[in-house]
């Protein structure tokens, strides 16, 4: 099974909350730590708010790892690039709403950050219960856990 890459949902299945991206079978990067309370890189250092590795079981509320076909079909060169991409974001602040490696992201940002990096997204801002409701009924996306 191939993990790498797979996008890890979290809450329940009509109330997606959260999202990381996975680089190994145990552990992904998310950004995380402050929800809508944080709006500001002082509202981040505060609350050590950022972007992090953390092991994907790590909540109770994982709903489903699903990787796209598109992940699975990238070439290793694309790969190595990606995971050297989100190791450099590590560090980076939390930010609600956040889309931006300067400015800070949450949870959906970072992911289509990755994704749309390297042609995997068309761009579009969404939460992440849209990702998750787009990834579910892509065609050749499989559910690495649950569904």
């Amino acid at each position: 099974m191939m993990w790498f890459g797979a996008l890890c949902f979290y809450g329940k299945p009509e109330d997606i909350t959260h999202v990381g991206v996975a680089l190994t079978q145990r552990t992904m990067i998310e950004a995380g730590g402050g929800g809508s309370k944080t709006l500001t890189l002082e509202d981040a250092i505060k609350q050590n708010a950022l972007v992090r590795l953390r092991p994907i079981r790590r909540r109770s509320d994982l709903v489903a790892v699903i990787a796209p076909a598109a992940v699975a079909g990238m070439a290793a060169d694309d790969m190595a690039l990606m995971r050297d991409m989100a190791i450099r974001l590590l560090g980076t602040p939390y930010r609600w709403a956040g889309d931006d490696p300067l400015a800070g992201f949450d949870c959906s940002g970072l992911a289509i950050e990755l994704y749309t990096s390297f042609g995997l997204w068309d761009g579009r801002d969404v939460r992440a219960q849209d990702l998750y409701r787009h990834f579910r009924a892509l065609a050749g996306s499989r559910a690495l856990l649950g569904a």
